[in-house]
């Protein structure tokens, strides 16, 4: 577990292969999911489910159920690991762009596995309040695509208010709620923007 003042990041091992991760922080800073997502896919775990909620106030309580993609043994040394990563990423200590390219091989497997999945659903629509926007994906899960969906958020600077995942039979339901970082109203421009680019991607 690693606790300061305006964030926790606490690990609970299920089993041998299988963890909850827990994050809470006072503030909802740019771009945590995808420094999350980011270093669990680094560190070889995959994201079966997620729910992400950004508080009234400010601060966000964030819980994944992870899950080893090799079949090593899980042990405390890689949880702080990660820990340590997600830390310096957070208190901003190294950038990711930094820190991912310490890991190339891995982000070309990513890029290499984003095939395109002929049965991929996405929808993407403005709120009654344009300032904000829904997305819905479903399609084949691969190892690395919350963070890829994160990365392209973060990349046309949108923010997450709230996002649920769910992983089942090989297929992932992603939902999500983001609004433009600089507060201004999401248009019609900005929806065929984001299919676009997810479509490309994904």
């Amino acid at each position: 577990m690693l606790v300061t003042a305006s964030r926790k990041i606490l690990f609970e091992p299920i089993d041998a292969q299988n963890a909850r991760l827990l994050y809470s922080s006072m503030l909802n800073e740019t771009g945590i999911l995808y420094r999350i997502t980011g270093v669990l896919y680094i560190h070889g775990w995959s994201i079966d489910s997620a729910i992400v909620k950004t508080e009234t106030l400010g601060g966000v309580d964030d819980i994944f159920s992870i899950r080893k993609l090799d079949a090593g043994q899980m042990d405390q040394a890689q949880l702080e690991r990660i820990e340590n990563d997600m830390d310096m990423l957070l208190r901003g200590e190294i950038h990711m762009s930094e820190y991912l390219s310490s890991y190339p091989d891995r982000i070309q497997s990513l890029v290499l596995s984003m095939r395109e999945d002929s049965e991929t659903r996405l929808e993407v629509e403005i709120a009654d309040d344009p300032a904000t926007a829904s997305i819905f994906l479903q399609t084949k899960d691969r190892p690395g695509i919350l963070f890829m969906i994160t990365q392209i958020l973060f990349l046309l600077d949108y923010d997450i208010i709230k996002f649920e995942a769910n992983t089942d039979q090989g297929v992932a339901r992603d939902d999500f709620e983001i609004r433009k970082n600089t507060g201004g109203l999401i248009t019609e421009q900005d929806r065929k923007q984001l299919i676009t680019v997810l479509r490309n991607n994904l």
